[in-house]
C-alpha cells in the first residue's frame, strides 16, 4: 500500500462524509496515475519499435545501394520520408494520450 492509498483510509471505523469524499477524490488520482503510467510505457514501446524499424532500413538501404551514390542518395529519400512520417504518427499519438 502505497501513501496515496493510506491517505484514502477513514480515520475511524465509521467514515464520515467528509472521508468518503476524501477517498474517491484519492481513488481518482491513483487511477490518473497508472492511467498516465500506461500511456507513458505505450508511447516508449512504440518509440523504440519506430527507432528499430529505422535501424532495419537504414541496413537495409545500405545493402541495397551497394556503393552506388545514385540509388543511395534515391533510397536515402524515402527512408527519411519513412522516419518523418513515423515521427508524426507519434506525436499523433503522444497528443491523443494528453501527454
Amino acid at each position: 500500500m502505497n501513501d496515496l492509498e493510506r491517505w484514502a483510509q477513514p480515520a475511524g471505523l465509521m467514515a464520515s462524509r467528509e472521508d468518503r469524499a476524501h477517498s474517491r477524490a484519492v481513488a481518482s488520482v491513483i487511477h490518473n496515475a497508472r492511467e498516465t503510467a500506461i500511456k507513458i510505457d505505450a508511447a516508449a514501446a512504440n518509440t523504440g519499435r519506430a527507432m528499430d524499424r529505422l535501424a532495419a532500413l537504414d541496413s537495409q538501404r545500405q545493402a541495397l545501394a551497394n556503393g552506388n551514390p545514385t540509388l543511395d542518395a534515391v533510397l536515402v529519400r524515402i527512408e527519411v520520408g519513412f522516419a518523418i512520417v513515423s515521427e508524426q504518427h507519434l506525436r499523433s499519438q503522444s497528443a491523443g494520450y494528453g501527454l
